[in-house]
Formats: structure tokens, C-alpha cells, sequence
């Protein structure tokens, strides 16, 4: 498959990672024998490293922070044991290695921000020697963009708002399994979610159903081996001088718009959001457009050098006895 081919499908699938086989050869104008090839490809040389289901974490009444840690000690064993600690933790919902200013950027989900502080403290105290945390943020809200850089010709730019400001909902035992089951594994079958949640299939379609129009599953997207394309993944974090709500909300259709910008995160902490960022190393960096477009007081760039774990809920989202 050409290359301009692969990149429109890994964007499909990264709008819809429920697509199957035969809609994907209709998309690319190809065999169906031939997407399923690929397909298996990808999955099997890990340029896809995993599906996604992408929930809204509000929701549940959770809230989203990040810390920005930076080790004291770099003997191998000390930053294992530390990502280790990190990706056994179900609170933590992504862990990326950086570099620039700080070699990991965690993010958080949880109950509330007491809870949050007593599990990073737990964290740091283990590890007092060997990490320290330079910056911590707690998050207002979330737009995702669609990932328009992988198409040429790209429809019009979709946005998906999580996080922030909702009505939180209480899901009975049969939505908590379906949703488990499809954060677990998102691309499973029916007969999967079934053998899982001990369920009929057509209860499992009307709940998946439900939980899409209520709005907590948003979409199902994919991971990408950004190393294996040649993609280069930034997180910017930026003050604005002097915005009012007519600049953010330019800002806002600034970012929605650019092809490269794939996420915007506001924040409480030392800047006031931070968008991120993916390109082909031979495109110019997203902060040089913005530089030109906007009067930005400050800003700071953290280079993603690896994608260590990105969930979207809390592994222990529906554990009885969290606190």
C-alpha cells in the first residue's frame, strides 16, 4: 500500500477504529482482501499499538491532572522501577517519556484533587531519591481535533470536548460491564463483550448505543508508533498576553483549524493550556504559526519521544472500594 493510502487509513481509523474491513476498502478505493492484509500488518509490526475507546471522564464526576516529573537518578533500574510504578497505577491514564525540560509527563484521573494529592505524594515519597516533579496542572477541559496532517484532503475539522463542566451519570451493573469491556478492549466482538459481561448481544448493541448518545463513549480512535511514520509529537504549553473571550475563542478556532493540532487541554497551573501537536518531521513546527497569529507571553516545548500508556478512564473506574 502507498504511502498517501496508509496515512488515509490510519486517519479513518483514528476517527472510527470500529471500521471494518469492507468499509475500509470502500474508503481507499481498494480490496477488501487487501485491507484486511494491512490491516493484520500494522497491528502485527505494532505501527498500531493499541485501539482506544475515548470516554468523557467528567462523567463520572472525575478530574484530570498533569505532573511533569524529571528524574534525580538515571541508573536503569531506577527509571524502570518508576514507570513501572506509574503504568501498575490505575489512577494514571498516560504516561509519555519527553524530553526538552522534563523526561515524563503523567496525567491523572481521578475522584477529586485531595485524592490526587495523596496518591502523587504516595508516589513521590516511594521515589524520593530518584524523581522530583517540576510542574503540576489540573485540567478545565479538553478539545480533541481530528489527526488532518494523515489526509490530503481532509473534510472539515471535527472537535470533541471532554473533561470540563458535566452532569455526572450512575450506570447500573449491565452499562458499567459494556463499558468496561469496550474500555478493555475496544475493537472487540459481540461475542467477546458477550463471553465478558454475560450478556446477550443485542442488550450489549442497545447499551452501546445509550452510553454513545449520552455522550460518555465519544469515539474509537488508535495509537500510533508515531517513530515507525516519521511523526513528530509536541506538547506546547502556552500563556496568552492580555486574551479576552473574543482572542481565546479565535485562539480556540485557530487550533481547531490547524491540521497539526490534534488536542487542546486548559489548564490550572503556570500556563494557561497547552495544545498538542503532530507533523511529519519535514513539516515547521505548529509554534512558529502561532507566534505569527498571536501575542503569546510564554510558552515551553516538551518533545514526545515515547507513548509508555494512554487510557481514557481509570482502570478502577467501577471498584467498589475506591475512594
Amino acid at each position: 500500500m502507498d504511502l498517501n493510502k496508509l496515512s488515509r487509513l490510519l486517519f479513518e481509523l483514528s476517527k472510527n477504529s470500529h471500521l471494518t474491513t469492507k468499509m475500509i476498502a470502500q474508503l481507499l478505493n481498494i480490496s477488501q482482501q487487501s485491507a484486511s492484509y494491512t490491516l493484520q500488518k500494522l497491528e502485527k509490526e505494532r505501527t498500531i499499538q493499541n485501539y482506544q475507546t475515548v470516554a468523557d471522564p467528567a462523567k463520572f464526576g472525575l478530574v484530570n491532572a498533569f505532573l511533569l516529573l524529571n528524574y534525580q537518578r538515571f541508573d536503569h533500574q531506577t527509571t524502570s522501577n518508576i514507570k513501572r510504578h506509574l503504568k501498575q497505577d490505575p489512577n494514571v491514564i498516560r504516561i509519555e517519556e519527553t524530553s526538552q525540560g522534563a523526561d515524563l509527563l503523567v496525567e491523572y484521573c481521578v475522584p477529586n484533587l485531595s485524592y490526587f494529592n495523596k496518591q502523587h505524594r504516595a508516589f513521590l515519597y516511594e521515589f524520593k531519591d530518584a524523581v522530583r516533579v517540576t510542574e503540576a496542572q489540573v485540567v478545565i477541559v479538553k478539545h480533541l481535533y481530528s489527526k488532518n496532517y494523515l489526509h490530503k484532503r481532509a473534510p472539515d475539522a471535527k472537535e470533541t470536548i471532554i473533561s470540563g463542566d458535566r452532569e455526572s451519570i450512575t450506570l447500573n451493573d449491565k452499562q458499567q460491564g459494556v463499558l468496561q469491556a469496550l474500555a478493555e478492549e475496544p475493537r472487540a466482538t459481540l461475542i467477546n463483550v458477550a463471553k465478558k459481561t454475560k450478556l446477550d448481544p443485542k442488550t450489549i448493541v442497545n447499551i452501546r448505543k445509550w452510553l454513545q448518545k449520552r455522550k460518555i463513549i465519544r469515539y474509537y480512535s488508535i495509537l500510533i508508533d508515531n517513530d515507525k511514520l516519521d511523526i513528530t509529537r509536541e506538547h506546547v504549553f502556552i500563556t496568552l498576553s492580555h486574551s479576552d473571550r473574543q482572542d481565546e475563542q479565535r485562539f480556540l478556532e485557530y487550533c481547531k483549524q490547524h491540521k497539526n493540532i490534534i488536542a487542546l487541554t486548559k489548564t490550572i497551573g503556570p500556563y494557561d493550556l497547552f495544545i498538542t501537536t503532530e507533523r511529519i518531521k519535514k513539516e515547521k513546527n505548529v509554534i512558529n504559526d502561532l507566534r505569527k497569529t498571536f501575542t503569546i507571553r510564554d510558552y515551553r516545548i516538551l518533545i514526545t519521544d515515547n507513548i509508555l500508556k494512554h487510557h481514557h478512564l481509570p482502570t478502577n473506574l467501577f471498584e467498589n472500594d475506591k475512594q
